[in-house]
């Protein structure tokens, strides 16, 4: 009997409620990094949230800055060099940042 992958796997996996929690784990650590790193800079805490967006296609969990000067902690600019509390969260969490620039 020959082995016949199913091409539905990955959009199963997404879905389960042991996958998402582990996104959800994930991503709290990496919140935590990014407002403790946030706060030895400069700012208070608190900048940086959870999102779960579940659906029946696909788990998507967000950690997001809401600071409306967060993408200048995050990137800098000429006159500020970036903190990046983000991607040294990730890092510090032992997960790897992919960039995927926005499409236009």
């Amino acid at each position: 009997m020959a082995f016949l992958p199913n091409p539905t796997f990955l959009k199963q996996l997404e879905v389960e409620d042991e996958t998402v929690g582990a996104l959800e784990e994930a991503a709290e650590v990496v919140a935590a990094g990014a407002n403790e790193l946030r706060h030895s800079f400069y700012r208070e805490p608190g900048a940086v949230l959870v999102r779960n967006e579940s659906s029946r296609v696909a788990a998507n969990v967000y950690v997001v800055n809401t600071d409306p000067g967060g993408h200048m902690d995050e990137w800098g600019s000429v006159n500020n060099e970036a903190y990046a509390p983000l991607r040294t969260a990730v890092s510090n969490a032992g997960l790897e940042f992919q960039e995927s620039p926005k499409q236009s």
